[in-house]
């Protein structure tokens, strides 16, 4: 886009450039301003990389550094691509995740109490304040502990009956990929 080349090019011209001191602070705010106002059209744009279906016949030798981006673009250019990023988040069901600790307490003779099961957990950083989705998953597979999740958010209502997690994706904008430009 023509409009696009004309701000790399005065935004070079800015890099060499130093405001005196009494244009200093309006011009720093002035550019803050620029800066947000570009940074809201980007990210409008990036919504509409959401909305696109995949490129099934993408070329992921043409990135720069293909180990560090994985998945697959919605849109193509000459210079970059976008791929949409996600990001999980998980709500817990507490109840049925203490009482299965609990259970595993007691088949394996110790005490399964739920300071038992909190303390156990704590000290294995399973949970804090909220649950810890690695260690919780990590110390179920340890314990032979049936993690059940489900799509969609849980209630932490105290009911043992359900899933023990709840998964949300969620979408994290995209990253943008600096590609080899065609010759």
């Amino acid at each position: 886009m023509e409009l696009i080349a004309e701000l790399q090019s005065l935004a070079k011209q800015l890099r060499n450039l130093t405001p005196t001191d009494p244009e200093l602070a309006d011009a720093v705010g002035d550019l803050r301003a620029v800066e947000t106002t570009l940074a809201d059209i980007r990210h409008r744009w990036e919504r509409l990389a959401h909305e696109l279906d995949p490129v099934q016949d993408h070329d992921r030798s043409r990135r720069i550094d293909d180990n560090r981006h994985v998945g697959t673009p919605t849109a193509v250019g000459q210079r970059w691509e976008l791929v949409p990023n996600y990001v999980n988040v998980r709500s817990y069901r507490s109840a049925p995740i203490l009482a299965a600790v609990m259970q595993q307490l007691d088949e394996t003779g110790l005490r399964g109490s739920m300071s038992d099961a909190l303390r156990i957990l704590s000290e294995a950083d399973v949970v804090r304040i909220t649950w810890m989705w690695s260690n919780l998953e990590k110390f179920c597979k340890q314990h032979h502990i049936t993690l059940t999740t489900q799509a969609g958010a849980v209630d932490d209502d105290g009911d043992v009956a359900g899933a023990m997690v709840g998964v949300v994706r969620v979408s994290k904008g995209v990253n943008r990929v600096p590609i080899k430009e065609e010759t």
